[in-house]
């Protein structure tokens, strides 16, 4: 009974593989976040500034996730300045990261009051962003629909006819 029982207790406890975990890529992160932002409806509730926050949050989170830069830890100056040196961005993208950061801290920091308007297009220009900076997908090999040894035969045959 022993022997069962040590056989019974071995088999509970043995190594189990552990499913596969998919690492979510920062674009499809970030996308998700920003529409569950926009389905907090703070825009429309007119509760800027909290859009705001979250908005340079997520870009700033995102920003760290993609290109390794230590965006939310840093100001808006200290960002700007290693992303102009490290040079992972284009100058547009540099241009209207500047741009963004520089009108949400007016926003969050001078209280600023943004028009609806205004966050809608800033929300665009994030979103568009994001999109623009998901990498392109890596070409895939391509796979000859015949095997080569049926090519090496019909070779063959047509060489020895």
């Amino acid at each position: 009974i022993a022997t069962l029982a040590y056989i019974l207790y071995r088999w509970y406890k043995r190594a189990r593989p552990t499913p596969p975990v998919r690492v979510v890529p920062p674009w499809e992160s970030a996308l998700g976040r920003l529409t569950a932002l926009e389905a907090k409806g703070w825009r429309e509730a007119g509760k800027l500034e909290a859009y705001y926050v979250e908005l340079s949050a997520i870009l700033r989170h995102y920003i760290e996730d993609r290109f390794t830069l230590h965006a939310p830890e840093r100001t808006t100056p200290e960002f700007l300045s290693e992303a102009a040196s490290t040079g992972v961005l284009n100058a547009e993208h540099q241009r209207m990261l500047a741009s963004f950061l520089r009108y949400s801290d007016r926003v969050k920091f001078a209280k600023y009051e943004p028009t609806a308007d205004d966050a809608s297009r800033n929300f665009g220009e994030v979103k568009k962003f994001v999109e623009d900076t998901i990498p392109a997908p890596a070409p895939t090999a391509m796979i000859p629909s015949t095997p080569i040894s049926a090519h090496f035969w019909a070779w063959r045959f047509l060489m020895t006819s």
